[in-house]
């Protein structure tokens, strides 16, 4: 190898190891920042991260790598819930358009053309994506939401500073609080409907029945992820 290249190679490793130094300091500059945001909060400078809690539920934010991941646990759900929410970006509606993703409209044409939207079962689901969280979600922009059995998640693919981390674990914090308002909700429009989807009444067939529909809804969405992958 030429001595002149040797130094390139040097010179190009050297920046990208600086570039990795700032990125990792603004990191754990973020988690402390954000620490004051949490009760009982519990740094981990080496990865970095923090955990603690807020809204009375825990959260964290992990920003190794130099991207960016928020997470808000919760208890077992008593009904099955299941929402994939991925920015809109030519691959993903190659995806859609061959039939490897499905794209739910939710009547909101700002939020519809930002994100791909995968949920099951429809009813919760959209009851917890209320305007006020689609709201918060268009300013935040996180390029992919989960919410599943284990709780919430919001990422991005680089760093984000500490008000966006904050006000990003106040929302994952809010949709898990949200999620048995959503699911009481949802269960009230269907006893209107006719269905009694309530535990205790003499006729457990509508109940048995919503509840049977559900559990499908998030199955087929559940095969059609593992498809993809």
């Amino acid at each position: 190898m030429s001595g002149s290249l040797f130094h390139l190679l040097l010179a190009g490793a050297t920046a990208g190891d600086e570039e990795r130094d700032y990125a990792r300091e603004l990191s754990v500059d973020t988690v402390v920042d954000v620490a004051g945001s949490l009760a009982g909060a519990q740094i981990r400078e080496k990865r970095p991260s923090v955990s603690g809690t807020l809204r009375g539920v825990h959260v964290e934010l992990d920003q190794a790598f130099g991207r960016t991941r928020v997470s808000a646990s919760m208890a077992p759900l008593a009904a099955p819930l299941r929402i994939d929410l991925r920015a809109d970006t030519p691959p993903e509606s190659a995806l859609v358009e061959t039939g490897k993703a499905r794209d739910d409209q939710l009547g909101d044409p700002e939020f519809d053309g930002a994100y791909i939207v995968e949920r099951a079962p429809s009813d919760i689901a959209t009851r917890l994506l209320d305007e006020a969280a689609r709201r918060s979600l268009l300013e935040l922009r996180p390029t992919h939401v989960g919410v599943f059995g284990e709780g919430v998640i919001l990422e991005w693919p680089d760093w984000q500073p500490a008000e966006t981390a904050v006000k990003a674990l106040d929302l994952a914090a809010t949709l898990v609080t949200r999620i048995p308002a959503a699911i009481a909700e949802a269960d009230a429009r269907a006893a209107a409907a006719g269905a009694t989807p309530f535990r205790g009444v003499a006729d457990a067939g509508p109940e048995r029945a919503l509840n049977e529909a559900r559990a499908h809804e998030v199955a087929e969405l559940e095969e059609l992820q593992k498809r993809r992958r």
